[in-house]
């Protein structure tokens, strides 16, 4: 089985649509995409939040999180035949948006291991 991270990515834009009418809902992509990447933009700027000491506090409950919505997608039920089409539909985004969030986690931890790892090496340099 092949990873595909633009097919979950785009799974996951797409199951915020309205099902009525099929539009992409744009106040669901604001309130999911852009206010929080806003929020945290003007959290560093404003208050100058630095994590530099507290990586540790970070992955551990990231790591956490990423085996529970394994667990959690592991144990989703698979299109049975006992579901209506509008079901299959909803679990198909349910398991794009669950796999988005292990996405954002992993990507989350890689990033903070890799932060933390050029401050120490940065460190190590300037002794």
């Amino acid at each position: 089985m092949k990873l595909e991270l633009i097919k979950i990515i785009a799974g996951h834009v797409n199951s915020l649509q309205n099902y009525r009418t099929g539009k992409i809902n744009y106040k669901k992509i604001t309130f999911y995409f852009v206010l929080p990447l806003l929020f945290s933009v003007l959290m560093v700027m404003l208050f100058r939040f630095n994590y530099h000491d507290q990586e540790e506090c970070m992955i551990i409950p990231l790591s956490i999180f990423v085996s529970l919505l394994f667990g959690l997608l592991i144990f989703m039920p698979n299109s049975s035949k006992n579901f209506s089409q509008i079901q299959k539909d909803q679990l198909k985004d349910i398991g794009y948006n669950i796999s988005y969030g292990i996405l954002i986690a992993i990507s989350d931890i890689f990033f903070i291991i890799i932060i933390d790892f050029m401050q120490f090496s940065l460190s190590v340099i300037l002794l």
